[in-house]
Protein backbone atom coordinates (compact mmCIF):
# COMPACT_ATOMS: atom_id res chain seq x y z
CA UNK A 1 0.00 0.00 0.00
CA UNK A 2 2.90 2.60 1.34
CA UNK A 3 4.80 1.93 -2.23
CA UNK A 4 1.91 2.24 -4.31
CA UNK A 5 0.99 5.45 -3.01
CA UNK A 6 4.63 6.89 -3.05
CA UNK A 7 5.26 5.97 -6.56
CA UNK A 8 2.05 8.40 -7.26
CA UNK A 9 3.48 11.65 -9.55
CA UNK A 10 2.95 13.86 -6.29
CA UNK A 11 5.04 11.96 -4.72
CA UNK A 12 7.80 11.52 -6.87
CA UNK A 13 7.97 14.60 -8.34
CA UNK A 14 7.77 16.21 -4.86
CA UNK A 15 8.72 14.27 -2.65
CA UNK A 16 7.26 12.07 0.47
CA UNK A 17 7.35 12.01 4.16
CA UNK A 18 7.00 9.15 6.64
CA UNK A 19 5.91 9.78 10.02
CA UNK A 20 6.03 6.44 12.49
CA UNK A 21 6.94 4.53 10.03
CA UNK A 22 8.31 1.97 9.90
CA UNK A 23 7.82 1.19 13.86
CA UNK A 24 9.30 -1.97 13.90
CA UNK A 25 12.33 -3.89 12.20
CA UNK A 26 9.51 -5.92 10.01
CA UNK A 27 8.18 -3.13 8.70
CA UNK A 28 12.00 -1.73 7.86
CA UNK A 29 12.39 -4.65 6.16
CA UNK A 30 9.31 -4.58 3.86
CA UNK A 31 9.72 -1.16 3.14
CA UNK A 32 13.71 -1.91 2.26
CA UNK A 33 11.92 -4.62 -0.10
CA UNK A 34 10.43 -2.03 -2.31
CA UNK A 35 12.29 0.30 -4.84
CA UNK A 36 11.88 3.11 -2.11
CA UNK A 37 14.67 4.97 -0.59
CA UNK A 38 14.64 7.72 1.56
CA UNK A 39 17.18 10.24 1.03
CA UNK A 40 17.55 11.84 4.51
CA UNK A 41 16.42 10.65 7.41
CA UNK A 42 15.27 12.62 10.86
CA UNK A 43 16.18 11.40 14.36
CA UNK A 44 14.20 14.14 17.11
CA UNK A 45 16.26 13.13 20.49
CA UNK A 46 13.40 14.79 22.69
CA UNK A 47 13.72 13.99 26.42
CA UNK A 48 10.44 11.89 27.78
CA UNK A 49 9.23 14.37 29.85
CA UNK A 50 8.67 16.57 27.02
CA UNK A 51 7.00 14.10 25.05
CA UNK A 52 4.69 12.99 28.09
CA UNK A 53 4.12 16.49 29.02
CA UNK A 54 2.86 17.15 25.61
CA UNK A 55 0.64 14.09 25.25
CA UNK A 56 -0.89 14.82 28.76
CA UNK A 57 -1.97 18.16 27.27
CA UNK A 58 -4.00 17.03 24.20
CA UNK A 59 -8.15 16.73 24.19
CA UNK A 60 -10.50 15.34 21.72
CA UNK A 61 -13.56 17.92 20.68
CA UNK A 62 -16.70 15.46 22.27
CA UNK A 63 -18.62 16.45 19.08
CA UNK A 64 -15.85 16.70 15.75
CA UNK A 65 -13.44 14.01 17.59
CA UNK A 66 -10.50 16.31 16.30
CA UNK A 67 -7.58 16.29 18.43
CA UNK A 68 -7.28 20.49 20.17
CA UNK A 69 -4.62 21.34 22.73
CA UNK A 70 -5.98 20.67 25.96
CA UNK A 71 -6.01 24.88 26.96
CA UNK A 72 -8.01 25.66 24.58
CA UNK A 73 -10.91 23.51 25.65
CA UNK A 74 -11.60 25.50 28.61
Amino acid sequence: MIEDRLSRLDCVSKGWILTGFPKNSSQAEALDRTSLKPNRVFFLDVPDDSILERICQRALDPLTGIRIAAADSF
